[in-house]
């Protein structure tokens, strides 16, 4: 069954002066309290093997096509053992598929983080009615995506890594008017907890998001 992908679009230049911060959390002191060190489970599993520039070896399968625009399409599947917790599965799908993307480019492991996972459960929920690609605009970096049939965590994130080719280190930006800012966001060194969540909407596509402590995408740094 195709998959039609959609991807929320930022800025397209860590230097330009268009603000400091790029995709922030609303703020809400009862769902998004302050972080504290050891609120992070620190298992993550990082069995994956690094992830290449190439499409093909991001993780998918041949059976399935996700419509990203601007002319790519990725192929993709995602297999799920019955008797494994969907939550727990889904979890560890983004941990590794970050954490692939990150010690690419050599940037250390990031961390599941309840509190962010319950800030990005609360901010998904409000979207299930229009499942639009709208931020939330709090105090976390975010990510976010849509699409339809077997959308996954996995998926989500490959779609964020796949921008890899368009960010220019020398530069610090986005080359030929592509965007590389999710993928950024993935890999940002001081982006060390992460909390992700994925539902299902009314019109039955799936929203993805993931939030960042502390956020990146910061004007005028490096994301490693």
């Amino acid at each position: 069954m195709p998959l039609n992908i959609g991807l929320n679009v930022p800025p397209n230049d860590l230097n330009a002066p268009s603000s400091s911060t790029a995709n922030l959390f609303p703020i809400d002191l009862n769902l998004c309290p302050s972080i504290e060190e050891d609120e992070s489970e620190n298992e993550v599993d990082l069995s994956n093997d690094d992830i290449d520039n190439t499409i093909d070896e991001l993780g998918f399968g041949s059976d399935e096509v996700h419509d990203i625009g601007a002319g790519m399409q990725v192929a993709g599947t995602h297999h799920v053992d019955n008797g494994e917790d969907e939550q727990d599965i889904l979890r560890e799908d983004y941990l590794n598929t970050h954490n692939s993307a990150r010690s690419q480019v050599g940037v250390s492991a990031i961390a599941w983080n309840t509190t962010l996972a319950n800030c990005a459960q609360n901010y998904a929920n409000q979207r299930i009615g229009d499942c639009n690609l709208v931020h939330s605009n709090g105090p976390y970096g975010e990510n976010i995506a849509k699409g339809s049939g077997s959308f996954t965590g996995t998926a989500a994130v490959n779609l964020w890594v796949v921008e890899k080719p368009y960010y220019d280190y020398n530069t610090n930006s986005c080359t030929g008017g592509q965007q590389c800012l999710h993928y950024t966001q993935v890999v940002w060194r001081n982006s060390v907890q992460l909390g992700c969540a994925r539902v299902q909407c009314s019109n039955g596509w799936w929203f993805v998001i993931c939030n960042y402590n502390p956020p990146g995408n910061y004007i005028g740094q490096r994301p490693y």
